[in-house]
């Protein structure tokens, strides 16, 4: 279906039609030609702005005959032409190419005029005078004119506005008094270059003709004379327009332009495009839009069909504003009888688009509402005419009638548009009357096309193809291809391509070495000077500077100096050579940012005899460090020969972690560190999940599918459900409700690492998505691999921001039970978990040694507190598993235990804490006596690794003790949860924090600073 969006761009396009309704010569390049070269800014469609643009330039150009067409000059005209839109661009254009006495006319009339700027200077004894048409940034006045092909009903072989604008400038002109001997330099775009087509042609034909150079690019049509306007007097008039742009072939009924046209060629158009993305970055948007096969690869082709056709809606000059008559009689019974032309309805459109108040979108909706219906009434019209149509007049005369209440109808939506306002009823009838019968597009129509049910609002629904495969839809699909060629910005990329500037040369700059004791500013300052003794007046030294910022230079320690130069109005080669005393750059880029080329070229310099500095390696806790290097002292390291090595994945007991980074002390990137001594870069490290270990109790046929959430985790497993979801499907990827059969069924459960910093080993696929490479045992069988995505995770329903997390869909395939016999036992049962935790064997009050707690541990002595007053056993009989995470459940337990282990007075209610587990007493406890309050209103989290931020406050609310002490840390904000408790810890001496400055809040805690943190607040005396 058409959007109104495209609708509109298909009405601003019809407008351009109906509105104003080969190689080129290059260059030479003189040794002893004296060019300008500088830059200036033009207005481009795209950026919708003025944008820089460089020029190169001379006064010679003027010294041959006009007739030649002169690819440099043309290239300056376009440029100018371009930066036409607006009085003052233009005349600081004008300024920049030596032009005085700038003076701009007309701009802001609403008379049937053009804007033009006008400047004037001496050359070899005679005046030039250099003239501009108004080409852009127009508004409803030029397209007023665009569209006004004749005047007063009067039918001249001129397009009648354009002749009033070229005449209005002749009179300023002549006004001027500037002399017979004057060679004028006339230049425009668009409309702005046919108003410059005329007046040239006009000048030319008196009998005192001036010398005239006038170059135009894509102009409509000006003239219907096609003798007169070829060659002859008028061969200084050069036409620069490109065979698909539908500017350059309007007005249609055969009119020509005066002079010579020079038409582009158009291949290769991926040339033309990248240039232009040289010439302004933004026009990567416009070739992305290109799409040439929309019209079947033909745009020219396609193009001429609608100039056909629109000659046969409005076959003449004369037809276009001849007086038509409506008549008809309305639904409620009145005559209506009056008069309109084709010129009235297309003026008020120009109207509708750029003279009423307000949105371009608020002000077409109304129209955009009644396309349909219209389209439908052509149909309906052309139906009538026909050879085999039925009730011909009244069906004529339910078409007028349908247009006549829609431009009513659209009238009162607009309201007034003003004193000067077209909108009127007339007027709008005239227009929709015009625009029907362009919507649809049938060539090939046959009688069956034509039987077509009664009119109705059903029927406008559902037939659509008259706009998916008409003229409005095929408009639409290629807009940006249709105006492709109409952008000044690739005007300008074509004729740079034809015209190129000249090839800038190798340079070689030479400036006073350096030495130890030097101001850091004094050769950079001496570069820029070296630059400027080149006496280029095209290249210049835009920044000098040292990359590190010693002040003075040390002895012994290598510098790197970088210079940015600007290169205006010349080509720079890809391989271009910059030298400084002899010496190659580094590096050496070029950059087109819009207007002059950026050479940002960078070279080292050695102070002295040369200095060593260390580069080591802190691996963080994880594998083993790479043997150390050294560089020149000063070296930037991303600069030097030698790079820091990447680990990759380091898999020991604490995890599997993947190398994150190298970086400096202070966190900087390890690529913007500079040696300006020994340095030593630290590794980072982000936990990867490679193994994932699941239990999961298989049901029995006639158990529920829904939901399905027995599905166990390790109590120190870094990943968990995803909301719980874990559910079983059939082999259609149904859902299953109830188990019916021992037919296999897969079960789909949705993980999630426990933190954002926790990833899943994962690796790209085929497809450009991620796979889970690591293991993953269900029960022991090993099944994978699975397909990884990107989520929001809600932690509750009242979230509304959600935490980005790696997470994975995985369907583990297997087969339900029967169900169990009587009197046997259930395979699948598992032995229950204690109630309470295991005691130690050994009497209490006597220590106990584990083999992986040595004596000197700081942990041994709350170990031997924790084990001889019961708060916590081993794993096993013989390990204590110190490095092991503490889960929320351990820790509860421990405080549980801590407390005498006291009789809960119910259960704690949580989804995620069965009855039967061995922490269910002291979560229950631990909930009534407002030391947790779980992660949510029905979860707990058993399972996860507690942090140390939450043991803080677990033992702070434990405790019951509000001493509390300034707080050190600068990551404990005072808001936090934690913070009052942390300030107690600090006070009462339980914590001192990662570091002087850090408490390390987000950081899980092992099972050894647990019972650190336990016995300081309860062991001691």
């Amino acid at each position: 279906m058409i959007t109104k969006s495209k609708i509109i761009r298909c009405i601003a396009f019809l407008l351009a039609f109906a509105l104003i309704a080969g190689s080129v010569p290059g260059t030479a390049f003189a040794d002893d030609t004296d060019y300008q070269f500088g830059a200036a800014e033009y207005y481009s469609k795209i950026s919708k702005d003025y944008v820089p643009v460089d020029f190169y330039y001379t006064d010679d150009w003027f010294s041959a005959g006009p007739a030649q067409a002169n690819g440099g000059l043309a290239l300056i005209s376009a440029k100018l032409a371009a930066s036409g839109g607006e009085a003052e661009h233009c005349a600081a254009f004008l300024s920049a190419l030596g032009f005085t006495d700038v003076a701009s006319k007309r701009f802001g009339s609403t008379e049937n005029d053009c804007a033009y700027t006008i400047g004037t200077k001496t050359v070899n004894g005679k005046t030039l005078a250099a003239v501009v048409f108004q080409g852009d940034l127009y508004g409803d006045k030029g397209w007023q004119q665009n569209v006004t092909i004749n005047i007063d009903g009067t039918d001249t072989k001129e397009q009648a506005s354009y002749a009033a604008a070229a005449q209005a400038f002749l009179a300023d002109l002549d006004a001027m008094s500037l002399g017979n001997d004057v060679t004028l330099w006339v230049t425009g775009q668009s409309r702005g270059g046919a108003v410059a087509n005329l007046a040239s042609a006009y000048l030319l034909d008196r009998a005192d003709a001036p010398q005239v150079f006038c170059y135009t690019f894509e102009s409509p049509a000006t003239t219907s004379d096609a003798e007169k306007a070829g060659g002859g007097k008028y061969a200084g008039i050069h036409n620069y327009v490109c065979g698909d742009d539908p500017v350059a072939m309007l007005p249609v009924w055969g009119m020509v332009r005066y002079g010579q046209d020079i038409v582009y060629d158009t291949d290769p158009v991926e040339d033309v495009q990248a240039e232009a993305v040289r010439l302004n970055p933004a026009a990567e948007e416009l070739v992305q839009n290109y799409n040439p096969a929309v019209f079947d690869g033909d745009v020219k082709g396609y193009l001429e069909e609608l100039m056909a056709s629109l000659e046969l809606i409005v076959p003449t000059r004369e037809a276009y504003t001849k007086a038509l008559i409506a008549s008809f009689e309305t639904g409620a019974g009145e005559e209506v009888d009056f008069s309109y032309t084709y010129q009235e309805g297309l003026q008020t459109l120009c109207h509708l688009i750029f003279g009423v108040e307000g949105e371009t979108m608020s002000k077409l909706s109304p129209l955009l509402d009644i396309l349909p219906a219209l389209t439908y009434s052509y149909v309906e019209e052309s139906y009538a005419v026909s050879p085999f149509a039925e009730n011909t007049a009244e069906l004529l005369d339910h078409a007028a009638r349908l247009r006549w209440e829609a431009a009513c109808g659209f009238c009162e939506e607009i309201g007034e548009g003003g004193p000067d306002s077209l909108v009127s009823q007339k007027g709008m009838y005239a227009l929709l009357r015009f625009l029907s019968p362009l919507l649809i597009h049938l060539p090939d129509m046959t009688q069956g096309d034509w039987e077509l049910p009664p009119y109705d609002e059903e029927w406008i629904d559902n037939y659509t193809d008259y706009f998916d495969y008409g003229i409005i839809g095929t408009l639409s699909g290629g807009s940006s291809t249709l105006v492709f060629s109409h952008h000044p910005d690739v005007i300008l990329a074509r004729l740079s391509l034809q015209a190129p500037a000249p090839a800038m040369e190798d340079v070689a700059l030479t400036i006073t070495a350096p030495a130890a004791g030097d101001e850091n500013a004094k050769a950079p300052g001496e570069a820029g000077e070296a630059v400027e003794g080149l006496d280029l007046s095209w290249l210049v030294c835009e920044d000098a500077a040292w990359l590190t910022e010693d002040d003075p230079l040390q002895d012994g320690k290598l510098y790197y100096l970088q210079l940015t130069l600007s290169a205006a109005g010349h080509t720079v080669p890809e391989d271009l050579s910059v030298t400084l005393n002899g010496e190659e750059a580094e590096e050496c880029e070029i950059a087109y940012p819009g207007g002059p080329a950026i050479i940002t070229a960078t070279w080292p310099f050695q102070l002295g005899e040369e200095q060593q500095a260390v580069v080591r390696y802190d691996m963080n806790g994880h594998g083993e460090a790479p043997a150390s290097y050294t560089v020149p002292l000063g070296t930037m390291l991303a600069k030097a020969e030698q790079t820091p090595e990447e680990p990759g994945m380091v898999k020991d007991e604490t995890g599997c972690w993947m190398f994150a980074g190298w970086s400096g002390e202070d966190g900087t990137p390890w690529d913007e560190l500079t040696a300006d001594g020994d340095v030593t870069l630290y590794a980072s490290w982000t936990r990867v999940i490679d193994e994932i270990v699941l239990t999961y109790d298989i049901p029995r046929v006639g158990d529920s599918g829904d939901p399905l959430l027995e599905i166990g985790l390790p109590e120190d497993a870094p990943y968990m459900l995803v909301d719980g979801q874990a559910r079983l499907i059939d082999e259609d990827w149904n859902y299953v409700e109830q188990i019916d059969s021992t037919e296999p069924l897969l079960l789909r459960f949705y993980l999630t690492p426990v933190s954002g910093d926790i990833l899943f080993l994962t690796e790209e696929d085929e497809y450009g998505g991620m796979t889970y490479t690591g293991t993953i045992t269900i029960n022991g069988e090993e099944i994978g691999p699975f397909s990884v995505y990107w989520d929001l995770h809600y932690e509750d329903e009242d979230d509304e921001v959600g935490t980005e997390m790696l997470w994975f869909d995985a369907e583990y395939g297997f087969t339900p039970l029967e169900k169990a016999s009587p009197g046997k036992p259930d395979p699948s049962d598992k032995p229950a978990e204690p109630d309470e935790p295991a005691e130690s064997s050994e009497p209490a009050g006597e220590t106990k040694r584990f083999v992986d707690v040595p004596e000197n541990a700081y942990y041994a002595k709350a170990v031997d507190w924790a084990v001889a007053e019961g708060v916590t056993a081993g794993t096993d009989e013989t390990h204590f598993s110190p490095d092991e995470g503490c889960t929320r459940a351990q820790i509860m337990t421990m405080l549980w235990a801590a407390a005498g282990a006291p009789a809960e007075s119910g259960t704690s209610g949580f989804e995620d804490v069965p009855e039967d587990a061995y922490y269910a007493k002291a979560v229950a406890w631990a909930l009534e006596k407002g030391i947790t309050s779980g992660v949510d209103a029905s979860h707990f989290a058993p399972g996860r690794t507690v942090s140390r931020a939450e043991v803080i406050t677990f033992l702070y609310l434990f405790a019951g003790e509000k001493t509390e002490a300034d707080c050190p840390f600068a990551d404990v904000p005072e808001g936090a949860y934690y913070a009052g408790a942390v300030r107690w810890a600090y006070a009462a001496g339980v914590t001192a924090g990662t570091d002087a400055e850090h408490f390390s809040p987000d950081a899980p805690c092992t099972r050894a600073q647990v019972v650190t943190f336990l016995y300081l607040v309860l062991g001691q005396d």
